[in-house]
């Protein structure tokens, strides 16, 4: 199969020794980004935790939101137009602004950022301006998204040596409870459901898979085949499909992005980047659910990443940022009401 066709296939039997849980902190370090985080008492290889995509609901495209990073500086959040004109730093801060999602009727951002000393969730209208400090706690906060009604927000809280845990909260701050363990959560449209990734077996580092759970973090289920080592999801904006990387192990060097239905049901392969030296991570699927929008990673991890997209069907695949010297990543999608 060549690259932008997309095909239902079979995942052959994989072995994996160690997983490359994404923890965040790496990122900021030099090449290769590799540290150890204890987590329940078993040692894990982690590469910086890349946190990203955000649920989309039905509507027109808008501005995309991303973290950009000149090789050697400090992350910042940008907007831009899908055709990557009309650049904006809305952050413009020497912290680390990162892991955008903006509101579902696009006048706030959520973003995470260590200009406090640890990483903690912020809130800031949609051009940067007042950003209001929503958590003060020792751990590190990170990976925000949005309801699709606006009313909450979902976010992993890591404690270190501590597997990462999943937490819900009102916008306003309110009712914060842990809704089970996992990374990159994400809700449904419906807003009833939360997609997110872990280990299939806590005591085993490998393999990784996607789960969904109820809103309330009740009965979690495995959606990808554990073959495939399925992370970082995010919902076409009808809620029946997912868009997921694959590859997430040790082992593994490059990854591919696939989609899959909400009942695990109809794997298709939408890239072809597995021996390529290219990681295809943190899809956001388009609010008019055409594109899929993500983050092309050149191997070893710290060198140039690009934001590019591919049509649904695999086709079509083009970089959209087209930078040098410069990492684009986390990207999300404002949707905009179609009359």
């Amino acid at each position: 199969m060549t690259a932008g066709t997309a095909s239902v296939i079979g995942i052959g039997p994989k072995t994996a020794s160690v997983v490359m849980f994404w923890e965040e902190e790496a990122m900021r370090t030099t090449s290769p980004f590799i540290r150890l985080l204890v987590a329940s008492g078993v040692a894990v290889a982690v590469v910086g935790l890349p946190t990203g995509a955000q649920a989309t609901s039905p509507g027109a495209n808008g501005r995309i939101v991303f973290a950009s990073q000149a090789l050697g500086g400090t992350y910042d959040v940008f907007t831009m137009n899908p055709d990557a004109s009309g650049l904006v730093n809305v952050t413009n801060h020497p912290a680390n602004d990162r892991d955008p999602a903006i509101s579902p009727e696009g006048t706030k951002i959520l973003f995470r950022t260590d200009r406090d000393g640890n990483d903690e969730i912020y809130l800031m209208n949609a051009d940067g301006t007042n950003p209001i400090r929503l958590m003060n706690d020792p751990q590190q906060d990170y990976a925000p998204s949005w309801s699709p009604d606006g009313t909450e927000i979902v976010w992993v809280r890591q404690t270190p040596g501590l597997p990462p845990v999943m937490h819900v909260m009102n916008a306003d701050g309110t009712n914060d409870h842990v809704v089970g363990r996992g990374l990159n959560p994400q809700f449904s449209p419906d807003g009833s459901k939360i997609a997110f990734w872990r280990r299939v077996d806590p005591a085993s580092l490998t393999p990784v898979a996607v789960f969904i759970m109820n809103a309330d973090g009740t009965h979690p289920h495995q959606v990808t085949p554990s073959n495939l080592n399925g992370a970082m999801p995010d919902w076409a904006p009808d809620g029946n499909r997912l868009v997921v990387s694959s590859e997430v192990c040790g082992p593994c060097v490059e990854s591919d992005l696939y989609t899959i239905k909400a009942n695990g049901k109809d794997l298709r392969r939408l890239t072809n980047y597995v021996g390529t030296g290219v990681n295809a991570h943190e899809a956001v699927w388009s609010p008019n659910g055409k594109q899929i929008l993500f983050t092309h990673w050149d191997v070893p991890f710290g060198s140039t990443a690009d934001l590019y997209m591919v049509n649904v069907d695999g086709t079509g695949i083009a970089n959209v940022t087209n930078t040098t010297g410069v990492i684009e990543r986390e990207a999300d999608w404002e949707v905009l009401t179609e009359d």
